[in-house]
Order: structure tokens, then sequence, then C-alpha cells
């Protein structure tokens, strides 16, 4: 069963006797009652519905086809997000090999901002993604849309003042990240394809699944990351027929996520990780605890494991060093001596004065906020 539009995506936070849907509010809750469990619920009611210990048959070419389809029922136009990144190629291709049909294909760059087709931001836009697109779209049949995001990442102050911002966002507070939520309201060009009458479904690749393992049985957690691509700010502002979908961790088709489970824990049974994994870098995908030991993944393993259509030679900056809140996407901007740059280091300044010192990770080149994990789901049986 479908979910309704509206519903999609909006998980909540649970601290004491307090639901909210704000971490800002959760954690800051939290800190004023010295309380330390702070839980996120994720469609708990419908995941858990699904015996997670039997994997799909189906492969996961078939059910990325499956979902493709889905989606196209679902929506009288759809619109993807694409970087050329796994996630969203992996998304592309399945419409393209498939013959389903995309309305829509949307890129973001910081060219005004920063000036540089190679800077952290652009490079992928530049020499991956439209590339890519010209390869295999038909701009007759699908419109692409290209848009610079450096304007909306200044003018979002304008739109949402610094203590509402502190709630709309769970821990991607990166401002090109804020720009890319705020643009579905600003931006003339994707105005057109929103003031319609049809309905709309504009698709980002959330998320690869994270395996982890306790006392020999493997599980998974979704983790509050999905401000990445979804804002409540939308939502908020009476935005509410412009619809997030996730490809990957929806509701409306868990197999998905179930089966990518399934084979990346098929792939780390039959590894010896200290060898397998000895000499990759640390990008921040995937981390397996095995046995009292930390891996991490690198940008080349894991996506290769759940797309077959992914070159692992694509040229890649990966992810940023230094987190989701100073990205290096935005050294641009940190670094222009605007009064909105000092109003965002401002804005972070006080949510991370005012939250649980438990959930502020110090630990990296800048200050963050630490993930929140729902509920494990089993995948070996307990």
């Amino acid at each position: 069963m479908l979910l309704e539009p509206g519903q999609n995506y909006y998980p909540y936070y649970v601290v004491g006797n307090l639901k909210t849907h704000s971490k800002f509010e959760a954690l800051s809750y939290a800190k004023q009652y010295n309380i330390t469990d702070v839980r996120f619920h994720f469609h708990d009611e419908i995941f858990s519905s699904y015996d997670w210990t039997q994997e799909p048959t189906e492969s996961l070419s078939e059910l990325y086809k499956q979902r493709a389809e889905q989606l196209r029922d679902q929506y009288e136009y759809l619109i993807l997000g694409f970087s050329g990144g796994a996630d969203s190629t992996n998304i592309l291709r399945t419409f393209v090999d498939n013959n389903i049909h995309l309305d829509e294909i949307v890129i973001y760059h910081s060219l005004d901002g920063d000036g540089k087709r190679d800077s952290f931001y652009n490079f992928e836009t530049f020499n991956v993604a439209l590339p890519y697109l010209n390869q295999y779209i038909d701009p007759n049949r699908t419109k692409i849309t290209v848009i610079d995001t450096t304007q909306a990442t200044i003018d979002y102050w304008k739109y949402v003042n610094k203590f509402d911002f502190l709630h709309y966002n769970s821990f991607c507070f990166s401002p090109n990240n804020l720009a890319r939520n705020i643009i579905k309201v600003q931006n003339a060009e994707l105005r057109k394809s929103y003031n319609t009458n049809k309905t709309v479904g504009y698709i980002t690749g959330l998320d690869k699944p994270i395996v982890s393992y306790f006392d020999g049985k493997a599980f998974f957690k979704f983790n509050d990351c999905i401000d990445t691509t979804v804002s409540y700010v939308l939502h908020d502002k009476g935005y509410n027929r412009e619809i997030d979908e996730f490809f990957y961790w929806t509701p409306n088709f868990p197999k998905i996520v179930i089966k990518q489970s399934h084979v990346l824990k098929r792939y780390y049974d039959t590894q010896n990780l200290d060898v397998a994994l000895a000499n990759t870098v640390p990008s921040g995908l995937g981390t397996i605890i095995k046995q009292g030991k930390t891996y991490q993944i690198d940008h080349k393993v894991l996506p290769g494991l759940l797309y077959d259509n992914w070159n692992i030679e694509t040229p890649s900056v990966g992810k940023s060093n230094t987190g989701l809140v100073f990205s290096q996407r935005d050294i641009w901007f940190f670094n222009s001596g605007l009064a909105e740059a000092k109003s965002f280091k401002d804005a972070m300044q006080h949510f991370f004065s005012n939250i649980h010192s438990d959930y502020v990770n110090n630990n990296t080149q800048m200050t963050s906020v630490k993930h929140i994990l729902s509920k494990p789901y089993f995948i070996t049986k307990h």
C-alpha cells in the first residue's frame, strides 16, 4: 500500500515524553533534561512488518525496475536529481535501460560562486554528470535543467530565518544543501515543472545500507541523513504537492533495502575483511563492525556490489572530509565575507551550544552533529 502524498519520508524523534520531527528540538530537550536516549523512527511500522531474514528472490536489477515502474505509475511528472554519482546513475540507467520515461533531470553546481569547473562541488557536474547525460538522454524527450545554486545559497537567509533553520534540518546543514531545498520554490525554470496540475515526484538516490554485526548477527539501521535530499521547509511553507521520493529507502518498496542488505552481508561473510579492505580509502559510505573490529568500505567497493551498471573507474571527488555542515562544497561561501555566511556560522554555533553534548561530534576537522539511528532490522535470525 502506497503512502499518501505528503506522508512520505517525514520521520520523527522520541526523547523522554517528547515526540518531534525536529532534531534540534529533540536534542535541546535531551540537554535540558539530561537524557541520552534519543530515538529515530523511520516508518518503523511498515519496515517491521517485513521479515528481513528472508532475502527477496528477485535480482537487484529487477527490483530497481519495479521501483521505477511504481514511480512512473504513481506520478504524472517525474524529476530526477542527478549528480553523476553511483546512486543517481543507477536510477537513471534503470529508467533508460527499461524504457521507462523520465520527464526531467536536474543538475546543480556553484560556478558563479567559486568560479571553477573542477572545484569540489563542480567537478562531477561538468566532468561526469553532463557528459553522461549527453550520452544517454535525448533532450527532446527528457528536459535537462542545469541550475547554479550560488544565489540561492545567499538568498536562503531571506527565506528562512536562522532560528527556523535549526528546526528544518537534522544532519546535513551545508549551505549548498539548503540552497537545493529552496530552489524548488525559488527557481523559475524548475517552477515551470511544478506549476502544473500534474502530480510531481522528485526522485533522489538516498541511500546505501550500512550492515553491522552484533554477537555474530547481521543487522541494518536507517540513519537520519534524509535532509540531504528532503526538507521540511517546503511543506511547512505550504508546498505540499511536490513530493520528494527516495528511490531506495522507501516504505513504498521495502524489498530494495532488504535485498541490498543481504547482498552486502553475503559479501562480508565470504571475504577476509582484513585482506579485502586493508588498502581501501575510508569514505564514510559504509562501516562494518564485526568481531570487535571496524572496517570502512571505500567508494569503489560498495557501489560495485549494489549496481551492475556502475563503472568503478568513474572519476569522483568522494565525500567531503569536513562533514555535512562546513562542507568542502561551500568553501567559496565561507570565504566570501558575506553577512549571510556569518548568519550561517552564528546559527550553527547556536545549534551546537543548545544540544546535548553526546550528540556533538568534535573528532573531525569541523564540528558536526552525530547521526541518530533507527531500530535494528536483523538480517540473520536471532
